[in-house]
């Protein structure tokens, strides 16, 4: 009897030693995984857990992020967990999350998916780590969403999320090329803050709908691959796309350095800040060299700052891709602040960049002949001061000494103002006869003469009644021809703009 009894007290003995190594074992595995049984009890609200860098397993976190392990809550409305690495998917699905969570300076070594799942307070995902793909498709939050200074090594999906409030990616990092990174089609109701973030990577802004701003200063896009050419009207040729964008307030480009081409077709700003961008190639290089090109196409906005100096301008302007709306655009918007001779000088550009493009033909010269003498019609100042200078110069030249009478006089051997009075017998001519002889002198002549013959139509009847003499030099004889020509140039053209 004694025997049995001690032969069960040694079995049950070696039982509880076996029992307190696997515990042991537990102990150290949970220690590991740097919950520390933290799904067995309730966290306290406002309680941080930090995991101290140490690993954790996805499926652990998914019990956490939807607060139920083996039916029971296992926080009070509030999760904070901070120095974690996740090892695993961490797949949330359509999941709803009712209360704040804050997953502060995470490392998530796999695929993050939370498409579809609903936040109704602040996620926040503070200096966290992404290392493979993070997928957020058409989430949605009552609250502001936090990634700043967050990290993305993979590929980013925000495609139709809505957030109610702000959404902030200040200070973020796309670092993958080639990785596919999209907030198209995003709802915004607050900000969208991508202040300081760097963009390796192709990005599509894609018809995003923001109320607040859009606010990218010192931002950086230093991707020159091209999303592919499936994208609609773009053939290949732009690596970050914000058309068709609305902007219910200000989008501040300002500090920003742009490498690799930007389409913002058909979008729309309440205001656009294009203050001290830089560009990833040379600014003087040839226009045709650049690799940096905007497209602007169809772009609208009610204000626009950052290219009141003329460098400014020029500067966006030589990036631009040509169209015809984006100077019509930025000229009405000029002339609507009461900047006229802005809106006149960027009319001007518009037609001189018109005229480039043409090829070589009758149009191209008149084009450039009228930008020359009157800007286009803008400057029509330009061609009465041209015809200024001829009147001046022909007033140089024809001096009386070279001139004589047109039409021998009566008795062929008047001359000067006393043919004038006796070659005509109306009333009219010798009232006008005694007008020219009262004028008569070195000076009046010149002027007169030269100015009867630069005017076309108008007859002054001076150039009629008085010639070149024969024999005179032929280099004034050959200017007059000229003279002549270009009044019937420059007079029509200064009459018509």
């Amino acid at each position: 009897m004694r025997k049995n009894f001690l032969s069960i007290i040694t079995t049950l003995s070696v039982f509880i030693s076996i029992f307190n190594v696997f515990s042991a074992y537990g102990a150290i595995d949970n220690e590991k995984s740097g919950f520390c049984n933290i799904t067995t009890k309730i966290i306290e609200k406002g309680k941080d857990i930090d995991c101290k860098g140490e690993n954790i397993t996805s499926s652990e976190l998914e019990k956490l992020i939807k607060n139920s392990a083996n039916n029971k809550k296992l926080h009070a409305n509030e999760l904070y967990i901070k120095n974690a690495i996740v090892v695993g998917d961490l797949i949330l699905k359509n999941v709803r999350i009712p209360y704040e969570l804050f997953l502060i300076n995470f490392t998530f070594n796999d695929n993050v998916d939370f498409s579809n799942s609903v936040f109704e307070k602040k996620i926040i995902f503070t200096s966290s780590t992404f290392k493979k793909e993070a997928n957020f498709n058409a989430i949605k939050s009552a609250y502001s969403v936090f990634f700043d200074n967050v990290t993305f090594d993979g590929s980013v999906d925000f495609v139709a999320s809505n957030i109610d409030v702000d959404f902030n990616l200040q200070k973020a990092k796309f670092l993958k090329e080639n990785a596919n990174v999209s907030f198209n089609s995003m709802k915004i109701g607050g900000n969208a803050l991508l202040n300081y973030a760097l963009f390796n990577v192709c990005v599509n802004f894609a018809r995003a709908d923001i109320k607040g701003n859009l606010q990218l200063s010192g931002a950086k896009f230093t991707s020159t691959e091209k999303l592919n050419d499936s994208y609609k009207g773009t053939d290949g040729k732009y690596s970050y796309f914000f058309s068709g964008m609305k902007v219910g307030g200000g989008a501040f480009f300002n500090n920003t350095n742009f490498k690799g081409n930007f389409y913002m077709k058909d979008s729309y700003f309440e205001s656009v800040y294009f203050d001290n961008i830089t560009y990833g190639c040379n600014i003087n290089d040839k226009e045709d060299n650049y690799s940096d090109k905007i497209n602007l196409t169809g772009m609208t906005y009610k204000h626009i700052y950052g290219i009141e100096d003329e460098k400014e301008r020029d500067k966006l302007l030589k990036r631009t891709e040509f169209s015809k709306d984006v100077y019509t655009t930025m000229e009405t918007y000029f002339k609507n602040m009461g900047e006229n001779d802005i809106a006149n000088e960027i009319y001007v550009k518009m037609k001189n960049k018109e005229t480039e493009r043409l090829s070589w033909s009758g149009t191209k010269f008149l084009n450039t002949l009228n930008s020359y003498l009157t800007g286009h019609g803008r400057y029509p100042v330009k061609a009465i001061i041209i015809s200024a200078i001829f009147v001046f110069f022909g007033s140089v030249l024809f001096r009386p000494k070279y001139m004589e009478p047109a039409e021998p006089t009566q008795t062929g051997s008047e001359t000067g103002s006393t043919a004038l009075t006796t070659a005509n017998t109306t009333v009219f001519k010798r009232f006008w006869n005694w007008l020219i002889t009262w004028f008569w002198s070195d000076i009046s002549f010149r002027f007169w003469y030269s100015l009867d013959l630069f005017i076309p139509v108008v007859d002054l009847k001076v150039e009629k009644n008085y010639k070149l003499r024969d024999g005179c030099n032929c280099i004034i004889r050959y200017y007059m021809y000229f003279h002549i020509i270009a009044g019937w140039i420059l007079v029509p053209i200064a009459l018509l703009t």
